[in-house]
């Protein structure tokens, strides 16, 4: 079993839980202030993604209901 020190279990929770703030920032709705630089930093990781026409919808979706 590996050893570790006070300092470095420290560091790794710290690190845990940045994440976990970026993350849920990153899934938000807003985009502004931290969510929009979350958002940002996640959309510089991802790059583009191909345009997948599966995924259109029909034209008639796009009509406003009455």
């Amino acid at each position: 079993m590996t050893t570790r020190s006070n300092l470095d279990h420290m560091r790794k929770e710290l690190g845990a839980s940045v994440f976990g703030f970026l993350a849920n920032k990153g899934l938000s709705r807003k985009t502004k202030g931290v969510d929009g630089l979350a958002k940002s930093m996640i959309a510089r990781q991802a790059g583009e993604v191909a345009h997948d026409p599966e995924l259109d919808h029909p034209e008639e979706w796009d009509r406003p209901v009455d």
